[in-house]
């Protein structure tokens, strides 16, 4: 292996250790930092679509659809 590689892998490396620190406090004791991600993710886009209907159903509220 190259020397540009393993920069590349070592940098990619430090990369999903600050990402796995960010999650780490959203993760079950068992869980991995990509169920973390994963889980974070669906509550993320389950807001979106909370926000999505509260708004669609603001407009019915106000008979604009």
């Amino acid at each position: 292996m190259n020397e540009e590689r393993i920069k590349q892998l070592e940098e990619c490396s430090l990369m999903l250790g600050r990402i796995a620190n960010l999650v780490e406090e959203f993760c079950e004791e068992d869980e991995t930092t990509l169920q973390g991600v994963a889980k974070l993710l669906a509550h993320y886009r389950d807001s979106q679509a909370r926000d999505a209907w509260d708004f669609v159903d603001s407009l019915d509220r106000k008979n604009k659809i």
